[in-house]
């Protein structure tokens, strides 16, 4: 029996030798992703972001990135060391952001990064610098748009209406003149500015040198006039869209106006908050009702109204100054 007690143990330690010799896969890898944060514009695109791995193991493997929100995906990481995706375009209102998970096979620990997309009714300064901008339609809003009839001389009693009520009474005298092709009360909610080579009507705003110009005009074969309405250095805050400019354009005195500006697509919307006398209308309280401008007719053209108050512009980009 002694003969073989030997051999046995030897061979179960063979045996156990052979198990212990089994690789077991580490997690010491750690996965970082530079940069951590990815801002990207409103219209999308294709992005990329780099990743580093301490550590790595020979069979590691990168995994195709996790985002909940479907508008970053078509994740893509074939090239070693780097990760590229695609943005949609933000056509939201409002900045909006999410966030990626990056899994490596040997790591403990997944890497995170943030894409942030910009608001695509955001001004960036960069937008206006040096930049022409030309209206095609000043927009009414039916009740805070105010219509001063401009047969009336009386400053104590002049005759108003909201842009709704001409709006409507538009609407109806229009479809009896054309019951074929009828239009609606919103139809008539804006002053369509006009370029032909018999008539022209412009509202232009000149931005350039932290200076800014916002003119009216009115041109035809034989003249025109051209009327300054604001001018004057000013100051633009990003964050909310608000433009302060120290206005120049009346050379008696100096005065603050307050602007609003932002995007549609690749409209600029212009809107004066607030301003002062000559642009003004006081009524008998002292109240001041902004309005720049233009008139218009009733569509029989038998009444001329002056509009006040809220005036939204909705702007082209005409030329680039840096062009030039």
């Amino acid at each position: 029996m002694k003969r073989f007690l030997v051999p046995f143990v030897l061979l179960v330690g063979i045996f156990s030798c052979s198990k212990g010799t089994e690789e077991v896969p580490t997690m010491d890898s750690v996965i970082e992703i530079d940069p951590g944060i990815v801002e990207v514009e409103a219209a999308g695109g294709t992005y990329t972001v780099s990743y580093s791995i301490t550590d790595p193991a020979e069979d590691g493997v990168i995994e195709t990135p996790i985002c909940t929100d479907g508008w970053c995906n078509q994740f893509d990481v074939s090239e070693p060391g780097v990760i590229s995706f695609n943005v949609d375009p933000n056509t939201v209102p409002g900045e909006r952001r999410t966030e990626v998970t990056v899994l490596y096979s040997n790591a403990e620990e997944p890497a995170v990064f943030t894409v942030i997309q910009a608001d695509p009714t955001k001004v960036l300064a960069s937008d206006l610098d040096n930049t022409l901008w030309t209206a095609e339609v000043c927009e009414f809003d039916r009740d805070s748009t105010i219509f001063r009839l401009l047969t009336e001389y009386n400053e104590l009693s002049y005759q108003t209406i909201t842009a709704g009520e001409f709006a409507d009474q538009y609407a109806i005298d229009y479809n009896m003149a054309n019951p074929d092709s009828p239009i609606s009360p919103d139809d008539a909610l804006g002053f369509q500015f006009i370029d032909t080579p018999e008539y022209r009507s412009y509202a232009n705003v000149l931005f350039g040198g932290n200076q800014i110009e916002f003119v009216h005009g009115v041109s035809n074969p034989v003249g025109g006039v051209e009327v300054t309405d604001v001018s004057g250095p000013y100051v633009f805050d990003e964050s909310t869209g608000i433009i302060t400019v120290n206005d120049k354009s009346n050379t008696n005195y100096e005065r603050e106006v307050t602007i609003h500006v932002s995007k549609d697509g690749d409209y600029l919307l212009f809107r004066i908050i607030k301003t002062w006398w000559p642009e003004t209308i006081a009524d008998y309280y002292g109240g001041d009702k902004p309005y720049l401008g233009f008139n218009v007719t009733n569509y029989n053209g038998t009444q001329a109204y002056c509009p006040y108050g809220y005036l939204l512009y909705r702007m082209k980009l005409s030329q680039n100054e840096d062009e030039q």
